[in-house]
């Protein structure tokens, strides 16, 4: 699960502890208050007003989005312990029984399907040796708790896997380019951040690629060819880079991470995209097209912001573009001739 996914499922899991934690605040006060008063149970009702101020605490926690995770782990563990004692302390017919049947909804909700899970098993199994010695020989109580149980058990953890598929679904639908498959600008600066921690000071290399002369291919063959003749270089491109590393930024614009590549490997790969796409008819309705691409290269440098690789790479892409496009320009080793390097690269299928 990506940064996104994970931002998102916080907020999520935020929102529900909010709500949780206002709820329980006042009931745990109420309930604390008025037990207090019966000796019986006072150590019981001081727990509930101890964990009643918790629930305040993490209220503005959450509501600050301050609280961590450990934390909403303890208060679910916490509140698990209170109906766990609560239900070991009174009678059957207290009903305080029925507490244990929102567990499984909480823990799912605040813990996710892992740790909800093993929770959720655990409570059920210590209710159930809880309970069992206080039934009469005739025991319905412990076959209709576990049915009970067991099905709001279902119903939790198919939402919860049916709500991670489907933010997991429209997570990738909103960073995937909707023409070409690829990704888009939205994902580009995620893809940035993980890049620049996990290579740290491995090279990091931003290809920046466009479409020359693409609005005479629309102009002269239509919209849709110039959509399928897109399609085609996107195509062209992942044969030669991971999935994760391609996107499309702009209307013919793509561009291409690079990990842990030598200076010419990077432009090695340059000059082979540049080569195929020259060599390539596209075919679309029945018509032939040729079209070529002129590609900037740049290498990230540290403290480097996106904005500065991106502007860096567009430098040298419009460096090609005067220099007659179909071209690769960059800023890797100033020593070699790049209109060399155009003229003599190898054509790699």
């Amino acid at each position: 699960m990506n940064t996104l996914d994970l931002n998102s499922t916080h907020r999520l899991r935020a929102r529900v502890l909010m709500g949780m934690c206002g709820t329980l605040m006042i009931l745990g006060l109420c309930l604390g208050i008025f037990n207090f008063g019966r000796p019986e149970v006072r150590l019981y009702a001081s727990l509930q007003i101890v964990y009643a101020l918790f629930s305040g605490y993490l209220f503005i926690l959450a509501m600050k989005n301050r609280h961590t995770l450990w934390q909403t782990h303890l208060y679910s563990y916490s509140l698990a312990f209170l109906v766990l004692l609560g239900i070991y302390l009174a009678k059957l017919e207290s009903f305080l029984l029925a507490w244990a049947f929102t567990l499984p909804i909480i823990f799912y909700l605040l813990l996710g399907r892992k740790a909800g899970k093993l929770i959720t098993l655990t409570m059920m199994l210590s209710i159930m040796v809880i309970i069992y010695p206080k039934l009469p020989s005739f025991r319905p109580v412990m076959t209709n708790f576990a049915f009970s149980y067991l099905l709001i058990w279902a119903i939790s953890h198919i939402y919860e896997s049916n709500r991670e598929s489907a933010e997991l679904a429209l997570h990738k639908l909103a960073l995937t380019d909707p023409l070409t498959g690829t990704n888009n600008r939205l994902s580009l600066q995620e893809r940035f951040n993980q890049s620049t921690q996990v290579s740290e000071h491995k090279p990091l290399t931003l290809l920046l690629l466009d479409v020359d002369h693409f609005k005479q291919v629309n102009d002269n063959f239509g919209h849709v060819a110039g959509d399928d003749v897109l399609k085609s270089i996107a195509n062209l491109l992942t044969k030669y880079t991971d999935d994760l590393d391609l996107f499309r930024i702009g209307g013919e614009e793509f561009c291409i991470f690079l990990h842990n590549s030598s200076t010419q490997e990077s432009l090695t790969l340059a000059q082979t995209l540049r080569a195929n796409v020259e060599r390539e008819t596209f075919v679309s309705q029945g018509l032939k097209i040729q079209a070529t691409i002129s590609i900037g290269v740049t290498l990230f440098k540290e403290d480097m912001q996106l904005c500065d690789l991106l502007r860096s790479a567009d430098e040298q892409l419009y460096r090609a573009k005067l220099s007659g496009r179909n071209r690769v320009m960059h800023n890797l080793v100033p020593a070699i001739e790049e209109e060399v390097m155009a003229q003599t690269a190898p054509l790699v299928t």
